[in-house]
């Protein structure tokens, strides 16, 4: 495991998967019913990617 980090401060924030309330739900049907991908809520990617 490798943790990269800087000091440099910066404005844009990632959070992580399981704080998100939308993937949280998708994990917890995953298990129960049907097995299809969790999706997150929100856009996990660069601003320029489609």
């Amino acid at each position: 495991l490798r943790i990269y980090a800087t000091p440099t401060p910066t404005t844009t924030r990632v959070w992580t998967l399981l704080h998100d309330q939308t993937y949280r739900v998708a994990i917890a049907w995953q298990n129960t019913a049907y097995n299809q991908p969790p999706h997150t809520g929100f856009f996990l990617g660069s601003p320029g990617d489609p």
